[in-house]
């Protein structure tokens, strides 16, 4: 991404990608003067070697990946959905971009009874002191007590550990 900026400057983002997949939270910048030289640069890009697969040691492996209904019913959980929600989601619309939508039939509550308004999700790689491994990034809003929640996670696709769970309210 090029951005032009006033007097002739330009910053240049940079993302971390390995197969087309973005590796989660890695980018560069680097601001370039009206005269191209580069002056300035912030950010991260690591290697995009992936983590052995004895990393895995929390939880046995899956027989198959995770996949994107699975992790959003992992982090409705948090919400008091049970696991079998995973059944009952249905894809929202053509996918935007990367980013795949979710939604739940009207009616379906958790224990405490929240709501899911809404779900998307994505795949993405995720960097771990051993290398990258395979996870799905998610959003999720969630009405509970006529109070709105949002929150993103991200979960290994091999494992469903959860690597990040972070308020974004």
């Amino acid at each position: 991404h090029v951005q032009a900026l006033p007097g002739g400057a330009r910053l240049v983002r940079l993302t971390n990608q390995r197969d087309g997949i973005e590796v989660f939270r890695e980018q560069a910048t680097v601001l370039f003067d009206a005269g191209a030289r580069a002056t300035a640069i912030g950010g991260y890009l690591g290697s995009t070697a992936l983590a052995p697969a004895t990393a895995v040691t929390t939880k046995a492996a899956l027989a198959q990946p995770l996949t994107a209904p699975d992790a959003v019913a992992q982090a409705l959980q948090d919400w008091g959905f049970d696991l079998e929600v995973v059944h009952l989601l249905q894809p929202n619309g053509a996918p935007a971009g990367a980013y795949q939508w979710w939604a739940l039939p009207a009616g379906v509550r958790g224990e405490g009874g929240a709501t899911l308004v809404s779900a998307r999700t994505k795949p993405v790689w995720f960097r771990l002191p051993e290398g990258l491994v395979a996870a799905t990034y998610l959003e999720v809003r969630v009405r509970q007590a006529e109070q709105e929640h949002a929150y993103a996670y991200v979960v290994a696709s091999s494992d469903v550990r959860l690597l990040l769970r972070h308020n974004q309210t």
